[in-house]
């Protein structure tokens, strides 16, 4: 059976895939004037967590008309929180992620007490990025 789905996905959101994966569609290419092409039905074009290529769906989230697929688009989800800060790092620990370089150094130091700072890395991604 197949599952409606209650929203229209726009462009700059994140969304659940049926699969559980994140997707956010970066754009929506619209339809072509001069022919009618696949474009025209899967208009939307994004990225899916773990997916090495662009994906496109229809206007209703679905990768394709009438049929069920694990990448379709199921549930708007929120943005993921920026993670910001600093990092050092020592020969054998690096620290949590910290609010100024002076603080990830006290806690490098607090994880190893002999350790040297070979460097202090400023941070900038997203909460899913592996850095949880």
């Amino acid at each position: 059976m197949q599952e409606s789905l209650m929203f229209l996905p726009e462009v700059g959101l994140y969304y659940r895939t049926r699969s559980g994966l994140r997707a956010f569609i970066s754009s929506d290419v619209g339809i072509n004037p001069f022919r009618q092409n696949r474009i025209d039905f899967y208009p939307l074009i994004g990225y899916i967590e773990g997916v090495n290529h662009v994906c496109s769906w229809s206007i209703d989230g679905r990768v394709r008309k009438g049929v069920d697929r694990p990448l379709d688009l199921v549930k708007e989800i929120p943005a993921p929180a920026p993670i910001k800060g600093w990092i050092a790092i020592g020969h054998r620990a690096a620290s949590p992620v910290s609010a100024t370089p002076d603080q990830a150094i006290s806690m490098l130091q607090a994880l190893d007490k002999d350790a040297s700072t070979l460097a202090i890395i400023a941070v900038d991604a997203l909460v899913g990025d592996g850095l949880e």
